[in-house]
């Protein structure tokens, strides 16, 4: 019989398989160093190195498929149905000592007193826009502020910029327009017909006053409260 007191430990407790389950039948696994026949006996030490093996193994393999600390994403559920392990991304301030892993993450980017507590980012309400690293589509990148006190300024994680319209052109379309002119012909000067040899023409006289006349052009304002895309509203939390 194998002796199950000599297993150094059981390397899927963490994730729930019990280790009587793991050693029932013949262990045939091509992936470990040590593989078994039918019959053959078993060695403590042996399985001892296949369960070191598959324990790094699954260990490796988690870390691919885990979500980092840190971690934003849209949640597209309630705030009071957040999965454990996620908090909303509201800009609340938290205890570095109790959550020393977002800290490590994200310090005081968004946020902080600069000593114990740091805040997580602030997106209600706001898109995400890419920090420039050197591609100059930013070109605000500079002049950045602090979402929150005691965090990050210019082209930096965590920063925050207003809105802003680029500045450009309208096109105005002139109806155009025509003034009066008054063509008192002898009593007031106005325009004077006199013959001038080939039909007949007219000379002006000086300082006759023109009527004011409008343009009629006129820009109407348009649009609404703020400048944005099409959008649906989500909730987004970070990775503790």
């Amino acid at each position: 019989m194998f002796p199950f007191a000599s297993l150094k430990k059981n390397p899927f407790a963490h994730i729930g398989i019990p280790l009587a389950l793991v050693l029932v039948g013949t262990l045939a696994y091509a992936g470990v160093p040590r593989t078994f026949s039918a019959g053959q006996p078993l060695r403590s030490a042996d399985l001892n190195d296949n369960f070191s093996a598959l324990s790094a193994q699954i260990d490796a393999l988690a870390a691919k498929s885990g979500v980092p600390t840190g971690t934003v994403e849209a949640w597209a559920g309630d705030t009071g149905k957040i999965p454990a392990g996620w908090v909303l991304c509201d800009g609340r301030s938290l205890d570095k000592a109790q959550f020393p892993a977002l800290f490590d993450a994200i310090g005081f980017a968004h946020g902080g007193n600069g000593a114990s507590a740091f805040s997580v980012p602030d997106l209600r309400g706001r898109f995400l826009r890419g920090v420039d690293n050197g591609s100059t589509r930013d070109p605000g990148r500079d002049t950045r502020t602090a979402a929150q006190p005691g965090g990050n300024v210019g082209n930096a994680v965590g920063t925050v910029e207003a809105d802003s319209l680029k500045t450009h052109t309208h096109g105005v379309t002139d109806p155009g327009h025509s003034h009066a002119i008054p063509t008192d012909n002898g009593v007031g000067g106005g325009f004077n017909e006199v013959p001038t040899g080939i039909g007949r023409g007219y000379d002006y006289a000086p300082n006759e006053p023109t009527s004011r006349e409008t343009t009629g052009i006129s820009i109407n304002a348009a649009g609404s409260e703020e400048t944005r895309p099409a959008n649906v509203a989500l909730n987004f939390i970070i990775k503790t």
